[in-house]
C-alpha cells in the first residue's frame, strides 16, 4: 500500500451509529458515583460553599440523553483564596509555625498515617477517576496505586536527605552542615489528566519537607480530591494544607499579585505559567517547578524493527486517548520503510478497543472535555485541505465524546499538527530522506518549543547516535525503542524549553521545595564545637553532632 492511501475516503464520521452504540443505552444500565463536592480545606476545617458551584456532570451520556451529575465544584473565590493564603502564611510563620517546626521524624510520621488511611479509600477514588475523566478501570487503579508509591517514596527519601545532612564537616579549618531547610507558602496546580498522581507531585514532597501549601485542584478531576480532605485534615495541623477549588484566574491570581507565595508548583500549558508568574510582585524570588506544553516524536530510522516500533509508538500514542503529556504527538519514519511502518500502524490502531471505562481491555475511552471533540475535528480538517489522508478505517468517527483514534499523514510545515499539541486520539505522521533535510525530523527537534521527551527507533550505532544527540540537548528524557513514559518514578520527570522547569519525581522533588542553608564555625576553637554540640536537642536545625 501507499504509505499515505486514504483509508476512509477520508471522510469525517460525526454522530456515527458504531461508536454511539458503544455509549449504555440507557441510565438504569449503570450506576455512577455521587458525592457532595462543594466544599474545601482552609486553616483545618472543611467548608461548605454554595455561592457559586458547576455542576460536575460526567461525560459518559446513554443513549437516551441522560447525564450524570456526580457531584459540585464550588468556584471558590478571591476571598476565600486570600483566607487560605493568610492561613498558610500564619502556618508558616517564617519557619516558626508548628508544621515547619516539626523534625522530619515527626512530619514522615503524620504523612506515613495520612498514607495508611489514604490506601483504604483507594477503590473509591479510582472509581471516581473513571467516571470523572473517563480513564479506563485499570488505568485510574493504576493512578490511584502509582500515588500511593509516589507517597511513600517521598517519605523514604525525605528522610534519607535529612539523615544525610544532619552531619558536620571540617574543612579548611571551618566545621559546617550545610542542611536542606523549607522554602515558605507554596501554591501548587496540577493538571486534569493525571488529577491525584501528578497533583500530588506538586505538594507531597513540599509538605514532607516544611512548606505550606495551598493547592488548587483542576475542574476536571476535582472529584477524587473530594475523599480526602477529611485525611488531611485528620493528619496535618491547620493552615499547613489548604484546599481549594475554582477558576486559576479567581485563585492563583490573587494570590500571586499578593507577593506572599514563595514557591509556584504547576502543571499545566506553558501560556498560563506565563500568566501566572508574572503577577508576583517579586519574580526574581520566586521558585518554581513547572511542567507544561509537550510535541514528544518518534523517529523511526530505516533499520528499525517496523513491528516493534509500530507497536510502542501506537502504544505511547494512543495511551489514555494521548491525553498524556508524554503521549507520542509527531511520528517520523525513513521513506525506505514508510510503507511497512504505516500499514503495522493502522493494523494495531484499528485493533484498539473503544466503549466505555470500565469495560475489559478497552483502550479508547470518552474525552473528558466535551468541547476537545470539536477542535480535533479541526485538527483533522485543517490537515485533509492540505494535503494528509486519514490512513485507517476507524479514524475520524466520532460521537458524543468518543473520537475514533486517527492515524493521519504526511503532516507538512503549514498544517496545525506540525507543531500544535492535540492532546487526544491523534497520530500524526511523515516522513524523511535524510535526517539532516529540511524539513526533517534533527530540524524539527531543533526548531521546536517544547522538550519534554522523545523516542528514537534503530540500531545504526551512528544514526541512533545522531538523533539521540541531538535529543539530549532538547528533551528531558530520550528513549531508544521504547515509547515515552513517566515512569519508572525514581528516575527524573522534567522537561526543557516551554515543556518545563525543575523536576517532580520524588528524590529530586524533596530537594527542590528546599534550600541549603549553612551553619559553619571556626574549628580551631573547641568552644565553638562545644557549643554546636550544646544545640543537639534545642535547635530544630542543628539535630546532630556528628562529625565534630
Amino acid at each position: 500500500m501507499s504509505a499515505f492511501k486514504p483509508a476512509n475516503n477520508d471522510k469525517i464520521t460525526l454522530d456515527d451509529p458504531e461508536l454511539l452504540s458503544l455509549f449504555p443505552k440507557s441510565a438504569s444500565e449503570v450506576k455512577p458515583p455521587s458525592l457532595n463536592g462543594n466544599v474545601y480545606l482552609l486553616d483545618g476545617q472543611i467548608l461548605k460553599f454554595t455561592d457559586k458551584t458547576d455542576a460536575v456532570v460526567s461525560v459518559i451520556t446513554p443513549q437516551d440523553g441522560t447525564r450524570f451529575r456526580i457531584s459540585e465544584f464550588a468556584r471558590c473565590n478571591e476571598e476565600i483564596a486570600m483566607k487560605a493564603l493568610n492561613a498558610a502564611h500564619k502556618a508558616w510563620s517564617n519557619g516558626r509555625g508548628e508544621w515547619p517546626s516539626m523534625s522530619m521524624q515527626e512530619r514522615a510520621k503524620r504523612m506515613s498515617a495520612f498514607l495508611e488511611d489514604f490506601k483504604k479509600i483507594k477503590d473509591q477514588l479510582a472509581e471516581l477517576l473513571m467516571w470523572d475523566i473517563c480513564k479506563s478501570k485499570k488505568d485510574a487503579t493504576d493512578e490511584v496505586e502509582r500515588t500511593i508509591d509516589y507517597i511513600q517514596d517521598t517519605i523514604t527519601h525525605a528522610l534519607d536527605l535529612d539523615k544525610s545532612e544532619s552531619q558536620f564537616t571540617i574543612q579548611s579549618g571551618v566545621a559546617a552542615q550545610v542542611k536542606r531547610l523549607p522554602i515558605g507558602v507554596v501554591l501548587a496546580s496540577g493538571p486534569f489528566n493525571y488529577p491525584l498522581n501528578e497533583c500530588y507531585t506538586t505538594f507531597i514532597p513540599a509538605l514532607i519537607t516544611g512548606n505550606t501549601v495551598i493547592l488548587r485542584i483542576p475542574r476536571n478531576g476535582a472529584t477524587p480530591h473530594f475523599p480526602t480532605l477529611p485525611l488531611f485534615q485528620k493528619h496535618f495541623p491547620p493552615g499547613s494544607i489548604n484546599i481549594l477549588s475554582g477558576s486559576g484566574r479567581e485563585i492563583m491570581t490573587p494570590l500571586m499579585k499578593d507577593g506572599r507565595i514563595d514557591f509556584l508548583a504547576f502543571i499545566g500549558q506553558s501560556t498560563s505559567a506565563n500568566a501566572i508568574i508574572k503577577n508576583h510582585p517579586a519574580v526574581h524570588r520566586l521558585h518554581t517547578i513547572l511542567q507544561m506544553d509537550a510535541k514528544d516524536c518518534a523517529v523511526v530510522l530505516k533499520d528499525a524493527d517496523i513491528d516493534h516500533a509500530a507497536t510502542q509508538v501506537v502504544s505511547g500514542g494512543f495511551s489514555f486517548n494521548g491525553q498524556r503529556c508524554t503521549a507520542i504527538k509527531m511520528v517520523w519514519v525513513h521513506e525506505s520503510i514508510a510503507n511497512q511502518f504505516a500499514q503495522k500502524v493502522v493494523e494495531k490502531v484499528d485493533q484498539l478497543k473503544m466503549g466505555m471505562p470500565w469495560e475489559e481491555g478497552v483502550k479508547i475511552t470518552p474525552i473528558c472535555q466535551s468541547e476537545k471533540p470539536g477542535e480535533l475535528k479541526e485538527y483533522i480538517e485543517d490537515a485533509l485541505k492540505k494535503g494528509a489522508h486519514i490512513l485507517n478505517k476507524n479514524g475520524s468517527r466520532f460521537s458524543k465524546t468518543l473520537v475514533g483514534p486517527t492515524v493521519i499523514g504526511p503532516i507538512t510545515p503549514d498544517m496545525q499538527l506540525w507543531e500544535k499539541e492535540q492532546f487526544g486520539p491523534i497520530l500524526p505522521i511523515t516522513t524523511f530522506s535524510s535526517l539532516t533535510s529540511s524539513p526533517g525530523p534533527l530540524e524539527w527537534i531543533n526548531q521546536s518549543h517544547f522538550g519534554l521527551q522523545s523516542a528514537v527507533f534503530g540500531y545504526d550505532a551512528k544514526e541512533v547516535a545522531q538523533v539521540l544527540d541531538t535529543l539530549a540537548y532538547q528533551v528531558g528524557r530520550v528513549n531508544l525503542n521504547a515509547p515515552d513514559k513517566r515512569g519508572p518514578d525514581v528516575l527524573p520527570f522534567g522537561g526543557k524549553k516551554d515543556s518545563g522547569m525543575g523536576v517532580t519525581n520524588a528524590k529530586e522533588a524533596v530537594k527542590g521545595f528546599t534550600i541549603e542553608s549553612i551553619v559553619a564555625t571556626s574549628a580551631d576553637d573547641k568552644r565553638n564545637l562545644d557549643v554546636v554540640k550544646s544545640l543537639v536537642g534545642v535547635s530544630q536545625v542543628v539535630t546532630s553532632a556528628e562529625g565534630l
